[in-house]
């Protein structure tokens, strides 16, 4: 070709082959010794993820505070109920204690002092006897009349309404009267003398009687005579007699349920009449509701509408006789408290002489 003078063959790179040749060591058959090289391993554990749930809390209790030490602070802290039970214990031992130290400052008392004992074989000192002027006699002084209380200031309370108790004759006398009468409940004239048994005990007669024969006489009532005012007056026996004030200023005559009749004596100002005393003393009774009222001895006063109040009047004294009953609004005894008014006298002299009740039912 043109230019070419002659053909250039390409250069060929020679391979570079490694020789491998046998270590010293093992020439002519030798057993060298072999060392290794120490190479450090990192193991990285496994996430808590992947362990079971069982095994985490076994590994949980084993790893925690106070494993297996019921009094581990750790442990009595964690446990409400074990805490509760501690402190309440403390609580206790501390009122304990306490309650201790007082009972035993409470037990010290102080000393006792000895009685001295005087040797029987002591000789004592021989007491010069003395003179003594005598003492002047004592004047006696004058006496003094006790005062009897003034109950002015004191007001009458009366129940509004008061019902008899039933009358199965319809004599004028309830069936308990007719037993403290000795009567017959179910007849009204038990002596059959015309007069109705109410009719006898109203004008103060012995209901059981023939003849005409005093209440005083029947043996079914007494006469009563007060020792500081002077009044007398019938009450029925068997009934208990009470002193209230101690002055015989407020009496009670009782019957056994309870129910009594009270006589009371009252001051007043002798300028004073009824109707402003009424008022001052009694402002739950209205005047309207008084009316004249005369007993059996002529002698004057005033009376409730219901037949179980009653006043005498005097210049400078008021005399109630009132019916109390005991938690009922049922009179038992309207007929007693009517013979104690008609048979009141404000002078405990006057015997006057009773007429013979007049004719009629």
């Amino acid at each position: 070709m043109l230019g070419l003078g002659k053909n250039k063959q390409s250069e060929i790179p020679k391979p570079s082959i490694p020789v491998v040749t046998i270590p010293t060591e093992f020439y002519a058959g030798a057993n060298p010794t072999i060392t290794f090289k120490n190479v450090e391993k990192v193991i990285t554990p496994k996430s808590d993820s992947a362990m079971p749930p069982a095994d985490k809390k076994a590994f949980d209790k084993s790893t925690s505070a106070g494993n297996g030490q019921p009094l581990h602070p750790a442990t009595l802290f964690s446990n409400q109920k074990k805490l509760f039970l501690i402190g309440g214990g403390l609580f206790v031992l501390f009122i304990i204690l306490v309650g201790g130290y007082y009972f035993w400052q409470s037990k010290k008392t102080a000393p006792i002092k000895k009685a001295i004992v005087v040797p029987k074989n002591q000789i004592t000192a021989t007491v010069a006897p003395t003179t003594t002027e005598p003492l002047p006699e004592p004047i006696p002084e004058p006496l003094i009349e006790p005062t009897i209380p003034v109950l002015s200031e004191g007001r009458l309370e009366f129940p509004t309404f008061l019902s008899k108790s039933d009358d199965l004759d319809n004599d004028g006398l309830t069936d308990q009267e007719e037993e403290l009468f000795k009567s017959d409940p179910g007849i009204p004239d038990t002596d059959d003398d015309s007069y109705l048994d109410g009719s006898e005990v109203f004008h103060l007669y012995n209901p059981v009687g023939k003849e005409p024969i005093r209440l005083i006489e029947s043996g079914s009532v007494e006469d009563y005579v007060n020792p500081a005012f002077g009044y007398a007056v019938y009450y029925p026996v068997g009934w208990a007699i009470g002193n209230v004030d101690g002055g015989y200023r407020d009496m009670l005559f009782s019957a056994i349920t309870g129910e009594n009749i009270e006589i009371r004596v009252f001051d007043k100002a002798e300028q004073q009449n009824f109707s402003e005393w009424l008022a001052a003393n009694a402002p739950s009774e209205k005047i309207a509701d008084i009316a004249d009222f005369s007993n059996r001895f002529n002698d004057g006063g005033f009376k409730r509408s219901d037949d179980l109040v009653y006043y005498y009047v005097m210049p400078t004294r008021v005399y109630v006789i009132a019916y109390h009953t005991v938690g009922t609004t049922v009179a038992n005894y309207p007929a007693v408290v009517e013979m104690m008014a008609r048979s009141f006298r404000r002078d405990s002299s006057i015997e006057a002489t009773i007429p013979p009740p007049p004719l009629g039912l």
